[in-house]
């Protein structure tokens, strides 16, 4: 080995210490100091913060179906403050109200929560970027939803989450993280998602308050449930959004093919995230009668996990075998299941955006050979992808040991740097 793929090996090492010692601190040192206030003509008058149920902010007008796509219906300031490692990031807070679509492309009212900091932006673009953050929500609950837990810290992801969007506002980035799963919570719903991130985004360049405006660079990224959001909204930028001109996307440990993901993860620790997954595209799917293939110890099962963040299902269904809760054996293989999930696939249209898609060689939830299927797809299709295998990291510790390449590849592309090294696997 040579003393500059020691040194390489090294640097990864102290990196993936870090992390690991991130993670924990995260946990115990992440808070948000948060309350509402109203502001200004349009601003929501509410002074209390209710679950998104039981939110009217949340709620859909009358006319929803005649308002143009990222349209804002009503907005509010959110005075919160995110802490990580006890060090306040100042910023100001809006919560937006807007129209998208659904997976069947009905219409229905979203939330992004749009964070913009106080410090300046560093990087050399001409103005302050925006980043379209998706969340690993994985959950089949609102009350999980991102406009709720950043605001309540009612979700142990919150403090992971929270680390990677303060380094990013750290840096100037403002972000937009919009409730992707959308009021059905919808986990892994990717059409869906990407209609309300895009439609997010939308909403958050017309916001006057912000000061964005159609020339504001802008970016998206995302990590696991998050990456597999943001991943769909890569591939539905051209055909849904048009009229949005995103500079850079960036997306890790995403799920490409669903089916291969939930036989990797049936019957181990992490099965829980499968059987949310299932909870929650029906819950996007209505149509999929799940229910009906259940036996008795499935439909318990069901039960436990839907209307759930994922801390509160995860550990109580670890190693539960899928096998164990259905009328037939192996029904993930039937015909009518396979139509519905297959939906969800990466893939099945091509980014214009240069593409950011880092993974572990070591995922435990994620099909490495997935994760390189997709990015050879994108490739032969003529997409600029920068492909980031990395050796030694498990799923969690991999979505914060790459977020600074993760920020210097957007702010590269803000800046306007042309692409260099893809498709090189």
């Amino acid at each position: 080995m040579s003393a500059g793929q020691i040194r390489m090996q090294n640097h990864s090492r102290l990196r993936l210490l870090l992390a690991v010692v991130t993670v924990a601190l995260s946990a115990v040192a992440v808070c948000v100091n948060a309350g509402l206030h109203q502001s200004g003509a349009g601003a929501d008058t509410a002074t209390t913060f209710p679950v998104p149920a039981n939110d009217p902010f949340y709620a859909s007008p009358a006319n929803l179906a005649d308002l143009p796509n990222g349209k804002v219906i009503r907005w509010r300031t959110v005075p919160a403050k995110i802490a990580f490692l006890g060090i306040n990031v100042p910023l100001t807070a809006w919560q937006l109200a807007y129209r998208s679509n659904d997976a069947h492309d009905q219409p229905i009212t979203s939330v992004t929560t749009l964070l913009v900091p106080t410090a300046k932006y560093t990087g050399k673009a001409a103005s302050r970027p925006l980043i379209a953050y998706q969340t690993a929500e994985d959950s089949t609950g609102s009350q999980c939803a991102p406009s709720y837990t950043l605001e309540t810290n009612s979700s142990v992801l919150t403090g992971q989450e929270q680390s990677l969007m303060a380094e990013a506002l750290n840096k100037g980035f403002a972000l937009d993280v919009a409730d992707y799963e959308g009021p059905n919570s919808g986990f892994l719903v990717g059409r869906q998602a990407a209609h309300i991130a895009l439609d997010g985004i939308r909403a958050a360049l017309s916001f006057a308050p912000a000061g964005f405006n159609s020339n504001t660079p802008v970016g998206a990224w995302g990590y696991s449930g998050g990456g597999h959001a943001t991943a769909w909204t890569a591939e539905l930028q051209h055909s849904y959004a048009p009229d949005l001109k995103i500079l850079g996307i960036a997306f890790g440990g995403a799920p490409a093919n669903l089916e291969n993901s939930y036989k990797q993860l049936n019957g181990g620790p992490f099965v829980g995230f499968m059987l949310g997954a299932i909870v929650g595209v029906s819950h996007g799917y209505p149509e999929w009668d799940i229910q009906s293939q259940l036996n008795a110890k499935g439909k318990a099962v069901y039960a436990s996990v839907d209307q759930k963040c994922t801390a509160d299902f995860v550990v109580n269904v670890a190693f539960t075998n899928v096998n164990d809760l259905t009328t037939v054996p192996n029904g993930i293989d039937l015909p009518q299941n396979q139509a519905i999930i297959s939906l969800d696939n990466l893939g099945q249209n091509m980014p214009v955006a240069p593409i950011y898609d880092y993974y572990s060689l070591l995922d435990e939830a994620i099909p490495t050979a997935d994760s390189v299927a997709l990015i050879k797809k994108y490739c032969s299709a003529g997409v600029q992808v920068i492909a980031q295998p990395v050796a030694l990291s498990e799923h969690v510790t991999l979505g914060i040991i790459k977020t600074p390449d993760v920020l210097n590849f957007l702010d590269d592309r803000f800046n306007g740097k042309p692409v260099t090294g893809a498709c090189k696997l």
